[in-house]
């Protein structure tokens, strides 16, 4: 599967549609659901289950439904979909185009939060680079870039080590009930380091998530955006 939600997953997968037609799936329980370094469930569980299919040819298409928990009353379901192409370049290079569409619940006041992003990456079966964009970033008007470089190692087999950076920057002020940090200043890095195990049919992962923003500047509520230790367990089929 190749998620934009979840890049440390996809580093790994990004070169395996070129070999093989699949329809895959996954289900998976977070001790925090943490987007781009920002919790979106305030700290609480997360479950999430995905499905997605990948062609031969090179376009692949998925979906991705999880629970969320952020301020102004946007509780519920919230749902990725997503689409692309992916092509091999040299080796195991390939590059990858595409377009994911976010939805989040109905917020209790104005404005809605959904959005939508354009991406482009280049990568193989352990690095990958991407860079998304997106003209109304939550439904606010943003103008951003949003870049990331993925990298994963496995070891022995049953183990896999993954790191990822994003880069968040906006390229005008946005008027919006977030202040500062969808303002002049809207640049933030996130960063996640993580160590997985397989056990039987299971995938268990410890990781350390987090951002370069204070809590004054987090863009929900304070402690969303704190580094924080994510346990998550996962089941692919």
């Amino acid at each position: 599967m190749r998620c934009p939600a979840l890049p440390w997953v996809a580093v790994a997968l990004l070169s395996a549609t070129v070999a093989r037609a699949e329809v895959s799936g996954s289900i998976a329980i977070l001790s925090d659901d943490r987007y781009r370094g920002v919790s979106l469930t305030d700290g609480r569980p997360a479950v999430q289950a995905s499905i997605a299919y990948d062609h031969p040819a090179g376009p692949y298409a998925g979906a991705l439904l999880s629970n969320v928990h952020i301020g102004n009353g946007i509780i519920g379901p919230r749902a990725l979909l997503y689409a692309g192409y992916v092509h091999s370049l040299v080796g195991d290079l390939v590059w990858d185009i595409g377009v994911a569409t976010h939805r989040l619940p109905v917020p209790d006041t104005p404005p809605r939060y959904d959005y939508t992003e354009w991406y482009a990456g280049i990568g193989n079966a352990s690095t990958s680079v991407r860079a998304f964009r997106s003209f109304d970033y939550y439904g606010l008007g943003a103008h951003t870039w949003y870049v990331e470089v993925n990298r994963s190692r496995r070891i022995g087999g049953r183990y896999a080590l993954s790191a990822h950076i994003g880069y968040r920057v906006t390229d005008q002020p946005i008027p919006g009930p977030y202040g500062s940090y969808y303002g002049v200043n809207g640049s933030r890095f996130d960063y996640k380091a993580a160590v997985g195990v397989d056990v039987f049919d299971l995938l268990l992962e410890l990781s350390l998530v987090g951002t370069n923003r204070t809590p004054e500047q987090c863009p929900l509520e304070n402690g969303h955006c704190r580094p924080a230790v994510v346990l998550s367990v996962s089941r692919t089929f």
